[in-house]
């Protein structure tokens, strides 16, 4: 419509073409988005390639990690995260998963944090021989331990 309006009528509207834009660019982004995932034996490392090859690095040490489970879109968690990372792209096929772990902020208070990712089977196996008893597990499991955590 706005490309009908501006061939008839000679009249663009600049802020409705910049919200096209913008969507079409956050659209794009975010098929084309790239996650490399590093495991070694002290930390996880997810490096985000976006766009225009600008790569973003997320480590996590194993240590902190408290719960690798399948994702599930709900519309309240019950685990309050302060940040979550999408580093998946939505073309690849594989089931989204939610790795949830422990994090200090600026201030040196504890937070919550999640990263979505699509790992491979190898993956997954590899990372619950590192870390057992936290991979794999379903999110009411994940619930259950962090309110026992919260609560000692």
């Amino acid at each position: 419509m706005l490309l009908y309006v501006w061939l008839r009528y000679g009249a663009l509207d600049i802020w409705k073409l910049f919200i096209h834009f913008v969507f079409a660019f956050v659209l794009i982004q975010r098929a084309a988005m790239r996650c490399q995932i590093d495991l070694d034996t002290k930390t996880i490392k997810f490096t985000r390639i976006g766009l225009f090859q600008r790569a973003t690095v997320f480590e996590v040490p194993l240590r902190d990690i408290f719960g690798v489970y399948p994702y599930k879109p709900r519309l309240v968690s019950v685990i309050k995260y302060r940040s979550t990372y999408r580093l998946n792209s939505s073309l690849d096929n594989r089931d989204v998963w939610a790795l949830g772990y422990n994090a200090e902020n600026s201030k040196g208070k504890p937070e919550k944090m999640r990263i979505y990712f699509k790992p491979s089977a190898e993956l997954l196996d590899e990372l619950r021989d590192r870390v057992p008893h936290v991979v794999k597990n379903t999110e009411e499991e994940v619930v259950i331990q962090q309110a026992k955590a919260d609560k000692l």
